[in-house]
């Protein structure tokens, strides 16, 4: 491989493929989640850990009204949506450290975490969601090659009670 193709593996983080897949991609809150990360070296690869970051993240939308009296005292009011997020969990897991990957060689690590009890359960609104993912990456010189962040589901059980009038 050309000195070039060095050099762009190192700025791209493309000298490794990077994927997650479930082994169950619903899960309930004390569980554990399982998955797969799978990294397939294209360059020879010295990496210093494969992580896995986990996160709990609610997005919503918020109308933000601004008034504003000009020098002749007029009044403009104007109005605009605007996205938020709100960290609710966040959990960094080492998978391994040290590892060297030959081109063309691909090597696979098991993750395994438990849910909390308080864990905040998916769910998709009108203007509000959360969401729960997972972030494989390779920690090596350059930029990391990595998964992007890939969803996966917390249900809580409800229990719902009928009352006989």
């Amino acid at each position: 491989m050309g000195i070039f193709s060095k050099i762009k593996n190192y700025i791209t983080g493309g000298a490794a493929d990077v994927s997650v897949v479930f082994e169950n991609h619903i899960v309930r809150p004390e569980e554990a989640l399982r998955l797969f990360v799978t990294a397939s070296a294209k360059d020879d690869c010295t990496i210093k850990k494969v992580y896995l970051h986990l996160k709990c993240e609610e997005t919503y939308k918020k109308r933000e009204t601004r008034t504003s009296t000009d020098s002749n005292g007029r009044t403009t009011t104007t109005s605009h949506d605007v996205t938020k997020h709100h960290r609710h969990y966040f959990k960094e897991l080492v998978l391994a450290e040290g590892i060297r990957l030959e081109k063309g060689s691909e090597d696979k690590w098991l993750a395994e975490f438990i849910i909390p009890a308080d864990a905040w359960p998916s769910f998709v609104g009108k203007d509000c969601h959360m969401t729960w993912q997972v972030f494989a990456g390779l920690d090596m010189p350059g930029n990391d090659p990595d998964s992007g962040w890939n969803k996966f589901s917390v249900i809580k059980k409800m229990n719902y009670s009928l009352e006989q009038v």
